[in-house]
């Protein structure tokens, strides 16, 4: 999420590889600045981050190619959605009377998916974040950390539509390609699994984990205050 958000001060100290953007991400001073406010401007960069997936969305269809370890399956499917997509929210923008109105739809209508990408963040920023080398032995094997490293979301049945599925972080990580409607079963076997063997399965409202996220912000910006990177 640099150069505007990190949750842990590491990433300050030296360059860093990103394995997801498959290069080198070297801290300048606008990073410096954006992470030591980030807990103020964390829900104005929620309110314009839809914009942000668009972004990726493109550059991972047009720039991935066969040599990278990534393979992109109905590469030319989702190129055609996309274009249906932005076709579709255009006319509908430019539908309003005036440019106003086209503008100011598209920045509200985009602004209020910041619930949407409040809780992607939360399930993972307020979890334990790596350190060092993992698969040191049982207490990181893989499934393990799945679970310490997600959140989340408890939330009555009847909410359950809102969150489209994303309140089971956990189960998800654990089972990537699992079908959203059998999310809810696979919760019921991994909380048995770790109560069996005394793993702490994390989850909190919608409120609790949003204030835990802006917590663990607050307390990597005031660590990156204080340091000298």
């Amino acid at each position: 999420h640099m150069p505007v958000l990190a949750i842990t001060p590491e990433i300050m100290k030296k360059p860093f590889w990103s394995s997801y953007h498959d290069k080198v991400f070297f801290v300048d001073a606008a990073s410096r600045f954006f992470i030591r406010h980030q807990h103020w401007f964390f829900f104005p960069i929620m309110m314009f981050a839809r914009f942000n997936l668009y972004a990726q969305s493109w550059i991972l269809l047009l720039t991935t190619n066969d040599k990278k370890a990534i393979i992109m399956y109905y590469r030319n499917h989702e190129i055609m959605s996309l274009l249906f997509f932005f076709g579709w929210v255009s006319a509908v923008a430019l539908s309003m009377p005036n440019m106003a109105e086209t503008v100011g739809w598209v920045l509200i209508s985009h602004a209020v998916t910041l619930l949407l990408h409040v809780q992607i963040c939360f399930s993972h920023f307020s979890s334990e974040t790596y350190h060092g080398n993992a698969y040191n032995d049982a207490s990181d094997e893989w499934y393990i950390m799945q679970i310490k490293t997600t959140l989340n979301i408890d939330c009555h049945k009847w909410m359950e539509w809102f969150h489209i599925g994303l309140q089971f972080q956990i189960e998800h990580h654990l089972f990537p390609t699992l079908p959203r409607h059998n999310l809810p079963i696979a919760k019921q076997m991994v909380m048995q699994v770790c109560r069996k063997h005394g793993i702490p399965y994390n989850q909190q409202t919608f409120y609790q984990g949003t204030l835990s996220t802006l917590r663990s912000l607050r307390e990597t910006a005031l660590e990156a205050r204080a340091g000298k990177f």
